[in-house]
């Protein structure tokens, strides 16, 4: 009689957690209230169920949600594991079969950009990094998952409380195109040319800042050259850039020297922490409850709500970004709301100075590391525009052969955002054809960019800062070239809007900077990070975290 009992209680523990578990491979709980009835409620009704068969409720209870929650743990572990999976045929490690928190750990790490290239060096071009999730290294893939028709954005941007309805948070293709529309316009081939003016005035003022810290600073003994983190001063320059863009100006990094308002150190928080979180993006349903994330996203909306409200009371004064995305020019019949211009005021701040700043900083990096490309640069530069003449002209910048080489080997081997974006094959929508493979619905993918563009069957020494392949007349030693396979800023219709704006930006700091100044490793490190390191001390939250990088500058001779 005694067996009885607790066979009765088995059976129904374990049938109430088997149909539960079905729900719950279906939904993801969404909300607070949801997850605490899958995983508290029902087991707190299977002991008031049971309570006759234990000493005490609390003794009914324990058991029951212990066992609850571990017969839940082992059903999903045993069929992601089992050969009935539908990626079952997919290699990859074990661990981020049974649960993506290994991939949140990795990027807690800041190194998921480099352990999904080394899984893709050991499994092949298809791996099995999560549950129901596939990294691709195939170029041919790129228009097939990013490309007109391709796949809509995955569950990695969802339940985020800061994000509010951004335009890179939209997962919807149909609400996509519809909050795109207004960063096109702001983009265009006559807007980008009214953003001229911003970009030299901003451009000025970094190379007479620079060359003002050079008098300043400068050591008479060592041939007036003085030691800068080129790094910081490139998000200066691109934060104050976009901040003028968007909020009418108010950032003045440069100026200061410093990051006077801890902005930076605002986003990369928020990013870093959304990046780790959206791996698992139930998580996100608990930042509420711990303060100090909570905190953290009260401040970035608070950021955002003071600098709209500011730049709301001024008024369109020129046609900038906000210009734009505030329709200021009635294209659309509804306005966008108060929180449509918070969100992609701050996404446009992010967005715009962190890609610029990356790449800059990478190619000042290359640039020194390389010698030969340097002076081949530098006499690109002074031929174009000659000591005296301002490099400001967008039609000359953009027809320089070299530079844009340059640009583009630096973001390819430092892209902006490393490994990609996360896309889903919807459920319902039945399978879809990658290349050759056959991807299940209910499938999140992504092409993973940094491995694309290191990978040796796309691009000839791989590792190397490579300028020459992007020339017309390719050198004989470079075997393989897939200019298609350069995807920096993603790719189809949900690319990066300002990538126009990114390349002129970009184009007109170096060309300013390497006529005004010269630039050398920085030689004793003196406690910081060594020269030699600062490609391995890249992270990756989602965007590229550069770490420091100390240059030597000083005026040209």
């Amino acid at each position: 009689m005694a067996i009885f009992p607790s066979f009765y209680v088995g059976c129904f523990i374990f049938g109430t957690s088997f149909v539960s578990y079905l729900y719950l491979k279906r939904y993801e709980p969404r909300s607070l209230s949801r997850f605490f009835i899958c995983f508290v409620c029902v087991p707190c009704l299977l002991a008031t169920g049971l309570v006759s068969h234990f000493v005490s409720f609390l003794r009914a209870f324990t058991v029951c949600i212990l066992s609850y929650n571990a017969l839940l743990l082992g059903y999903a572990t045993v069929y992601r594991l089992s050969i009935f999976h539908p990626l079952a045929q997919y290699p990859g490690p074990l661990l981020p079969r049974v649960s993506k928190l290994r991939s949140s750990y990795v990027c807690a790490q800041g190194r998921q950009h480099v352990y999904y290239q080394r899984l893709h060096e050991q499994y092949g071009d298809f791996v099995r990094v999560g549950p129901n999730e596939l990294s691709i290294r195939d170029a041919s893939a790129i228009p097939e998952v990013l490309g007109v028709g391709g796949l809509p954005k995955g569950p990695f941007w969802d339940d985020r409380p800061n994000s509010g309805p951004t335009l890179i948070s939209r997962r919807d293709p149909v609400e996509h195109a519809r909050r795109r529309k207004p960063w096109n316009r702001g983009f265009t081939s006559a807007a980008v040319r009214d953003y001229e003016d911003i970009v030299i005035k901003r451009s000025q003022q970094l190379v007479e800042r620079l060359d003002g810290l050079v008098q300043e600073l400068k050591d008479g003994g060592n041939g007036n050259w003085v030691a800068l983190d080129m790094g910081a001063w490139m998000s200066y320059f691109s934060t104050d850039l976009m901040g003028d863009m968007v909020f009418g100006g108010g950032f003045e990094l440069v100026r200061d020297g410093k990051d006077s308002e801890g902005i930076w150190e605002l986003m990369e928080s928020a990013l870093e922490t959304s990046a780790i979180i959206a791996h698992v993006p139930w998580l996100f349903l608990f930042v509420q409850v711990v303060p100090s994330l909570q905190a953290l996203v009260d401040r970035v909306q608070e950021f955002a709500r003071r600098n709209v409200i500011k730049r709301m009371a001024m008024g369109a004064q020129r046609k900038d970004l906000y210009f734009h995305l505030s329709d200021e020019e009635k294209h659309e019949s509804i306005p966008p709301s108060f929180e449509e211009l918070t969100a992609d005021g701050t996404l446009a701040i992010v967005a715009g100075s962190d890609t610029s700043a990356t790449v800059l900083t990478a190619l000042f990096y290359y640039l020194v590391r390389r010698p030969a490309a340097y002076k081949r640069l530098q006499e690109e530069i002074d031929f174009v525009f000659p000591r005296g003449v301002e490099t400001t002209d967008a039609a000359k910048l953009s027809d320089m052969t070299w530079l844009n080489g340059c640009i583009n080997e630096a973001s390819r081997l430092v892209p902006p955002v490393p490994s990609g974006g996360q896309r889903t094959v919807l459920r319902g929508a039945g399978p879809k054809v990658i290349g050759k493979h056959v991807v299940p619905e209910g499938t999140q993918v992504f092409v993973h960019t940094y491995s694309i563009h290191r990978d040796p069957r796309n691009f000839s020494s791989p590792d190397v800062f490579l300028p020459e392949r992007w020339l017309s007349r390719i050198p004989q030693e470079i075997t393989a070239h897939n200019p298609a396979a350069l995807f920096p800023f993603s790719y189809g219709p949900e690319n990066c809007a300002g990538k126009s704006l990114a390349l002129l930006e970009m184009r007109m700091v170096v060309c300013w900077l390497l006529q005004q100044f010269e630039l050398q490793p920085p030689g004793d490190s003196d406690g910081r990070l060594p020269f030699d390191e600062w490609e391995t001390a890249l992270r990756d939250f989602y965007v590229m975290q550069k770490p420091p990088l100390w240059l030597k500058l000083r005026r040209r001779q």
